[in-house]
């Protein structure tokens, strides 16, 4: 295949600070191009249209939320014993049922 030079005109700032980024990532430009022109391709869609993702500190944070939307308080009556004591009594009295 038969590589071509691309050009494109943007302002001086953005491209510095866009390699910049693009060394802290170890890539090159020409590795963004190739994968911009990639996601056109396969998505049909440039990638500021396509639907964002969430990063690392969104999903955390979406988890907590649904952890605490989704967990109910339990009144365990002034008991002190372990929720895992409560377990394996009831465990053992069931197993004692079958004999």
């Amino acid at each position: 295949m038969e590589d071509i030079l691309v050009s494109s005109r943007i302002s001086r700032a953005k491209k510095e600070a866009g390699v910049g980024v693009l060394k802290e990532l170890g890539v090159t430009t020409s590795d963004l191009i190739n994968s911009a022109f990639d996601f056109v391709i396969e998505t049909h869609q440039l990638p500021s249209t396509a639907p964002k993702t969430q990063t690392r500190k969104q999903r955390s944070s979406g988890l907590a939320s649904f952890i605490a939307e989704s967990t109910l308080a339990v009144d365990w009556g002034g008991d002190a014993r372990s929720y895992k004591d409560i377990l394996r009594e009831r465990r053992v009295s069931d197993y004692e049922s079958l004999a």
